[in-house]
């Protein structure tokens, strides 16, 4: 993704995002080269689907922190926008996605909201509205139990939904 040109003036961004997915769109590896002004990142995930864990790594493949428990299903943002793309979008349908990004897990809560006309290259067609929310869930350990608190973004007014737990799906 590059930074628009009107923006770039301030802020230069030219990033990658690369994904290895299996047959049923779980993530295999994910890859991410970030070049955001002088800063200069690149890194990998190697996600171990029979052991439940992913492992951040350099570049080159050596081990860069501590491996993270996958939730069953969890995707990265990349392989998640694909496998939605999969499935059938008929009205009422609601979807969970499990989904893990820089080690934290959250869930995308899509709902189908109906569909509309776009243009696509030039051509009016139909297209699905999915309505999404996105909760991110924190863990917060006190003496030997574990609670996941579910965290909601700011909606457009600012103000802040008060959530219950997030799903373990």
């Amino acid at each position: 993704a590059r930074t628009a040109r009107w923006v770039a003036r301030f802020f230069e961004a030219d990033d990658a995002f690369t994904t290895t997915t299996d047959r049923g769109l779980l993530p295999v590896s994910h890859e991410r080269r970030l070049r955001e002004g002088r800063r200069r990142v690149d890194q990998r995930v190697s996600f171990d689907l029979a052991a439940g864990r992913a492992q951040p790594q350099t570049i080159d493949g050596a081990p860069s922190g501590p491996a993270v428990r996958l939730w069953p299903e969890a995707r990265d943002a990349v392989s998640a926008l694909y496998y939605v793309r999969t499935l059938p979008l008929e009205p009422s349908t609601a979807l969970a996605i499990p989904v893990i990004e820089n080690g934290r897990h959250s869930t995308l809560r899509l709902s189908v909201a109906g569909t509309e006309r776009v243009t696509v290259a030039g051509e009016p067609i139909e297209g699905v509205r999915l309505l999404g929310r996105h909760e991110r869930c924190h863990l917060l350990r006190r003496g030997r139990q574990t609670e996941h608190r579910e965290v909601e973004p700011a909606d457009e007014r600012g103000a802040v939904g008060r959530g219950g737990g997030c799903e373990f799906i």
